[in-house]
């Protein structure tokens, strides 16, 4: 089952609360009136998720020179279909991250280029809830804020057995996978740290499953999927894809690289074993 594929949405309400004084002037906003207003003005969000969203935090940051933290939300799901957060107004960074396993530690996070530089880590991952974060500018609404994971699927399709023995005992793994990756960004992954053993993730299976059925001539497993970090930065990706498996009485390896992947990107792999 691939749990990256499901979708899901969500109606988000940011409330511009409080008395708005006759002083203030806002870049890129309208204020129709130069009185203070006692009825809140309302953005309306939609959110857009290609997975299971268990929690959601929500950092709201002016949008200015210095972009300062204005307030921070943690919801629970089940959410609900209307959420108000209280901001003052103007223009605004929201920024949305999506099942993190802990609570941030806010005091770190009191400005937007902090939060850029926050890391998540392989080893917490869930395929069916997967970290997953967005960035956007907001003044007034509706705006759609559109959720990415962080995890790249890597299905293998097709598995052609040229060897002319059958191979059973068969396990694919992922080796070399990016340890951790910066949650905001888009594009540029690097490889920094990798990581190699299932035994230390949350779910090893994102990085290792079994296959029961002995492969003949070819086989077109149904459903396996693995998943590794993004890699699309400069130098070579470190990432592979390892088949192991007894051939007669030896037991062989072949080892396959994963193509340069962006965040949520997928990679289909036909695998040819001579």
């Amino acid at each position: 089952m691939h749990h990256l594929q499901r979708s899901s949405y969500f109606h988000v309400f940011v409330v511009l609360g409080g008395l708005i004084a006759a002083a203030v002037t806002v870049p890129g906003c309208s204020i129709e009136s130069p009185h203070p207003r006692t009825v809140p003005a309302g953005i309306e969000f939609n959110l857009e998720s290609p997975g299971g969203v268990r929690s959601l935090d929500v950092f709201i940051y002016r949008d200015t020179l210095i972009r300062e933290i204005e307030s921070h939300h943690r919801l629970e799901a089940p959410l609900p279909e209307t959420i108000f957060l209280n901001s003052s107004p103007g223009n605004r960074l929201l920024v949305a991250i999506a099942n993190s396993p802990a609570p941030f530690r806010e005091e770190a996070l009191q400005r937007f280029e902090s939060a850029e530089q926050l890391e998540m880590y392989y080893r917490e991952e869930d395929p069916e809830y997967p970290l997953m974060s967005a960035t956007t500018s907001f003044c007034e609404g509706p705006v759609t804020i559109k959720l990415t994971p962080l995890l790249c699927p890597v299905n293998i399709l097709y598995i052609n057995n040229l060897t002319g023995l059958a191979l059973s005992g068969v396990r694919v793994q992922l080796r070399k996978v990016n340890s951790h990756v910066q949650m905001l960004r888009t594009h540029g992954f690097s490889t920094v740290e990798t990581e190699d053993n299932p035994a230390i993730l949350a779910h090893p299976e994102i990085m290792r499953r079994e296959i029961q059925a002995v492969i003949g001539h070819e086989l077109s497993p149904k459903g396996l999927t693995l998943y590794c970090y993004p890699f699309d930065g400069e130098g070579p990706s470190r990432t592979t894809l390892t088949l192991t498996a007894m051939a007669g009485s030896e037991q062989r390896e072949w080892s396959f690289a994963i193509p340069p992947l962006s965040r949520g990107q997928s990679a289909a792999m036909e695998l040819t074993l001579k």
